[in-house]
């Protein structure tokens, strides 16, 4: 399986930059970090130690941690950091091969190689969410998701401009996804970089711009469902369709404004 790049058709200017560097400074194509997790091979979980084994020390590096003891952070600092933490442990997991990626993963800080990384892989863990799409796109690096899962807000964020997508995982799909991404455009890439950058700013950095965009999509989604009475009772249509015009969005120097 092969991914096809597409340049973005939305453009984005960036009103400020984090860790923007350029891809010939980011020598790291593709990165992934976190803990494993016992589950059968058909469930997402495991894509995490199907990872692990493509990691090669240069271009692709990619670690996991067998017994895995974290702080429990506040969901939303800005910049991420821990207040009062409370230290849980998280998982352990029987393998042959943990001592190894035990000792190949702390040789790596996790934040210097999201900084060094042109692509973070977003890999489902055993939760509901994953804090690594906005660790990368906080540090610059575009994110690449892996399965089908729900990204947030899609009318507020263009996902096509900022991510990539990987619907079906095999051992075959990521080792083609690694290659595509190694030479995929420096052009593209930058500009998948900014737009990232742009959208975090405009719409995640802050608890406020959190709810503004939660606000654009349910007055979205209620322009939807007005849309739809209108098609099946025309007497009703107007009247909603009127209450519930399409909303606005735009993106300043301020972030993402409503109107």
């Amino acid at each position: 399986m092969r991914t096809h790049f597409v340049r973005a058709q939305t453009a984005l200017t960036p009103t400020a930059t984090y860790c923007a560097t350029t891809v010939q400074a980011r020598t790291v194509v593709a990165s992934f970090k976190g803990a494993l997790y016992e589950a059968a091979q058909d469930k997402p979980a495991y894509w995490r130690q199907m990872l692990v084994t493509l990691h090669d020390g240069e271009r692709f590096i990619m670690l996991g941690t067998c017994s895995d003891v974290s702080p429990t952070c506040t969901p939303m600092c800005y910049p991420p950091e821990c207040v009062s933490p409370v230290v849980t442990p998280r998982v352990t997991l029987s393998h042959a091969q943990c001592a190894e990626w035990e000792a190949r993963s702390a040789q790596y800080e996790y934040v210097d190689l999201l900084a060094r990384s042109r692509f973070t892989i977003v890999a489902p863990g055993e939760g509901s969410h994953s804090y690594r799409l906005l660790e990368a796109m906080h540090a610059g690096s575009i994110p690449v998701v892996l399965g089908r899962v729900a990204l947030p807000f899609p009318h507020v964020v263009p996902w096509d401009a900022v991510a990539l997508h990987l619907p079906v995982v095999t051992p075959h799909a990521l080792q083609a996804l690694l290659h595509d991404l190694s030479s995929m455009p420096a052009h593209m890439v930058d500009a998948m970089q900014a737009a990232g950058q742009s959208v975090y700013i405009g719409v995640f950095s802050s608890l406020a711009l959190h709810v503004d965009a939660l606000v654009h999509e349910l007055r979205w989604n209620f322009y939807a469902a007005a849309t739809r009475v209108s098609d099946v009772d025309p007497s009703r249509g107007d009247a909603a369709l009127h209450e519930s015009s399409p909303p606005q969005l735009n993106h300043d120097a301020q972030g993402t404004v409503l109107h």
